[in-house]
């Protein structure tokens, strides 16, 4: 999938970054929304 490049730079504020592999997945969050909600920027699923 092609990038697109936007005039400015924050195109989703509020999305997850989710890095899907064979026996677990990596989900990290943005900051300001971790220390709202008290819990680990990033976290591993199995």
């Amino acid at each position: 999938m092609a990038m697109r490049k936007r005039e400015d730079d924050e195109v989703f504020p509020n999305a997850a970054g989710i890095d899907v592999g064979g026996s677990s997945h990596w989900v990290a969050v943005l900051r300001h929304l971790v220390e709202q909600a008290g819990c680990e920027p990033v976290r591993e699923v199995g």
